[in-house]
């Protein structure tokens, strides 16, 4: 019966175009994003690689199956006995049409006078920029500092009676020392990750990369920097709050600490836009849904009665 169901679930996936695959090899570290809206103001973020192992086991990403064990995966408790608080953050939901949202993103540590600090500052509609910097809260100065800008590079999609946008975030990586910028960028890959992941990946040198490189076909090849996965059976990210699991390669030293403190506020602030900005969000159809998605999700829901 197990092989039944595994194989129908294989089939809805390619009925969807989906392409399951394992993440690169030193992903081994995992950070748990608990459910927040727009109204939160203090956020812990858990490492739960363990929980993740024994959830997904078996499972391959971006796959039916996958999904469906991860939304069962063990959460934190309020004890914080079966897993260790990696980062605090703190928002403050006083944004206005002239003052921005700030994030707050800190390492918990002993030592928290000298751990580097994130902020990122979000504008509400229409303004779609963010600013990150990472400094150090015992100097009060930047160590580096970035623009993360929105764009719509691929066609929305149609599920159902909804129109999903697709946008994409694009900022400046820095290297060792602050040097060897690179361009990075999160984006959603709809057919193939499905519409509840986001991926950061590489796409070259700021130095080498024209504006015109930045094209869906060159994301495509590039490295990847962390994956994004929402926690939940939804069929697109949710407008109303935002919970999921961060993926990401091991950490080898300070530099590699400050550049996982940039990806984890620029995931947090690409969030917030999600769930802020009107043109980020799903819209209705005015007339009716797309007789292609109708079709096609007809067609996967029947494979799976009959499995």
């Amino acid at each position: 019966m197990e092989l039944l169901q595994v194989s129908g679930a294989a089939y809805y996936d390619s009925l969807l175009g989906r392409r399951p695959q394992n993440p690169p090899h030193d992903f081994t570290r995992v950070l748990y994003i608990p459910r927040h809206n727009s109204a939160t103001v203090h956020l812990p973020l858990y490492d739960v690689a363990e929980q993740y192992r024994n959830a997904v086991k078996g499972c391959v990403l971006n796959s039916s199956q996958y999904t469906v064990q991860l939304s069962m995966m063990e959460k934190p408790r309020d004890d914080g006995m079966n897993c260790e608080v990696a980062y605090h953050v703190n928002l403050d939901r006083s944004a206005t049409d002239d003052a921005p949202a700030r994030l707050q993103v800190q390492r918990r540590s002993l030592f928290e006078d000298g751990e580097a600090i994130a902020h990122a500052l979000t504008r509400g509609p229409p303004h779609d920029r963010c600013l990150i910097a990472v400094g150090s809260s015992q100097k009060g100065t930047d160590a580096c500092c970035t623009l993360m800008e929105a764009s719509f590079p691929i066609q929305p999609s149609i599920r159902g009676k909804y129109r999903i946008p697709h946008p994409y975030f694009t900022f400046l990586l820095p290297g060792k020392n602050n040097n060897n910028k690179r361009i990075v960028q999160w984006q959603v890959r709809p057919k193939e990750d499905s519409l509840r992941r986001y991926t950061l990946v590489e796409i070259g040198a700021a130095s080498e990369v024209s504006d015109g490189a930045l094209s869906e076909d060159n994301v495509r090849e590039s490295k990847i920097l962390a994956i994004y996965h929402h926690i939940g059976i939804n069929v697109w990210l949710p407008k109303d709050f935002s919970e999921g699991v961060l993926l990401l390669p091991d950490q080898a030293g300070s530099e590699d600490n400050e550049r996982e403190l940039l990806i984890v506020a620029s995931l947090l602030a690409l969030l917030w836009q999600l769930r802020e900005q009107a043109q980020m969000k799903p819209q209705k159809l005015k007339g009716g849904h797309s007789r292609n998605s109708q079709n096609m999700f007809q067609k996967a829901i029947s494979v799976l009665h009959r499995h």
